[in-house]
């Protein structure tokens, strides 16, 4: 569990690292970079109003970048209405939507960038991997979405 406070400030220096300086926002997106949205939400963030407010930036900015940690899609919905979402904003919208994963491991933060009409079809591939029965993943599909999620971003090993 991260919470949002902590993922601004993880935000905050992935933005170091990259090089770019996106402006803190009082309300609406919690930053804005040349025209582009990036909303930032921890944990506990509330699901549907955070899909509510991806949508809405989707429309009124030129782009839009999400940066949560794994676990806020840690329920089979919840994957599948965010990838949902991305295809309906590439169909609808014309809008690729950037995603920053985040996940913690002992003292570090891993990130992986991705556009998030691809990371269902990452956490499947995964969760293929294990080589379990069908019977078991879809008893544990809880567990193997969280795990799958973290091992996207770990494979990239960006520790911040």
């Amino acid at each position: 569990m991260i919470r949002e406070d902590i993922m601004v400030k993880i935000a905050e220096r992935y933005f170091e690292r990259q090089k770019i300086k996106p402006i803190r926002q009082k309300t609406g997106p919690d930053f804005l970079l040349e025209g582009k949205a990036i909303e930032v939400k921890g944990s506990n963030s509330k699901f549907n109003y955070a899909l509510s407010q991806f949508w809405d930036y989707t429309l009124k900015y030129r782009g839009l970048m999400t940066i949560f940690p794994t676990d806020f899609l840690s329920t089979p919905s919840r994957l599948f209405n965010f990838h949902l979402f991305c295809n309906l904003a590439l169909s609808l919208a014309q809008r690729y939507i950037e995603v920053v994963l985040v996940c913690k491991d002992d003292d570090f933060y891993y990130l992986k960038e991705l556009t998030g009409h691809v990371l269902l079809g990452d956490v499947a591939s995964y969760i293929a991997d294990e080589k379990k029965g069908i019977n078991e993943i879809f008893r544990n599909l809880n567990s193997y979405i969280q795990k799958a999620t973290t091992k996207v971003v770990k494979e990239n090993r960006n520790p911040i």
